[in-house]
């Protein structure tokens, strides 16, 4: 039941982001995955220095997402 929940929100964000990318506002050829591997590489990263600033968290989450826009 969790795989498929899953699997169907990622399919749900790939949907999402294949319109914002045929309007334009997100970069072509990004997938889920990669939303998924960037945030989560993030978060491992700042959880690894002990950081708990949430003013943080949020700066790496918007460098993350400016990334992806197009």
């Amino acid at each position: 039941e969790v795989l498929a929940a899953r699997e169907a929100m990622y399919e749900a964000m790939d949907a999402l982001m294949a319109r914002a990318q045929a309007e334009g506002r997100m970069r072509p050829g990004v997938t889920s995955r990669d939303v998924k591997v960037l945030f989560a590489g993030t978060a491992q990263m700042l959880r690894a220095d002990g950081n708990r600033d949430p003013a943080e968290w949020r700066r790496y989450a918007e460098l993350v997402a400016n990334a992806l826009r197009a």
